[in-house]
């Protein structure tokens, strides 16, 4: 490795990010957002999460599972600082994001650390949540329960006819889960919730 650094060149890429700003002029990143007491949506989620760390975000550390959270988070929060967003990326770990969050935590512990969950992810590896308290390590989750592995529905609403195959998910009352292994937990269900929070 050492022989090979100094054969490493800058290359400016003008062409390449010209193209990406183009692309996100032309194909924004957009949702329309729902109005106090309708179901609130996950972009919205994010983006308040978003916003509510914007003064800190040099001492945020976001993780996620895998499935269309991890899309909403990498499309609408705003990270600026280096290793401050952990993902399995396209290795399709569900499941990934609350162990990491846990060791993004103990790795960083003045860090608040964030796992953006789906429910389908989270309920992979829930059971550290128990880790968590038994070692009083303080990570927050967010958890979007639409009771689906929402990517995979994606997949067969796209491809397969809305064939629904293994996708439904039967979830516990994730409040009360969390409550159980003595960590605190709230649902937010409107926006006025979320902005509370």
């Amino acid at each position: 490795m050492a022989a090979l650094a100094p054969m490493i060149r800058s290359s400016p890429r003008t062409g390449w990010f010209s193209d990406i700003k183009k692309w996100k002029a032309e194909y924004p990143f957009t949702f329309e957002a729902c109005a106090d007491g309708v179901t609130i949506k996950p972009q919205q989620v994010i983006e308040e999460l978003d916003k509510q760390t914007k003064h800190m975000k040099e001492d945020v550390v976001i993780t996620t599972g895998v499935g269309q959270h991890q899309m909403w988070a990498a499309q609408h929060y705003r990270w600026t600082a280096p290793r401050s967003m952990v993902t399995s990326g396209g290795l399709g770990t569900m499941g990934f994001g609350l162990p990491s969050a846990i060791g993004a935590k103990v790795a960083a512990p003045s860090k608040t650390v964030v796992d953006i969950d789906g429910d389908a992810s989270f309920s992979m590896t829930a059971m550290e949540l128990q880790t968590a308290s038994q070692y009083n390590i303080g990570v927050k989750v967010l958890i979007f329960n639409n009771q689906f592995q929402g990517m995979v529905q994606q997949w067969q609403d796209l491809f397969y006819d809305s064939r629904y195959a293994h996708t439904r998910m039967t979830n516990p009352d994730f409040v009360a889960l969390a409550k159980a292994m003595g960590v605190h937990a709230i649902r937010c269900t409107s926006v006025k919730d979320l902005r509370r929070r």
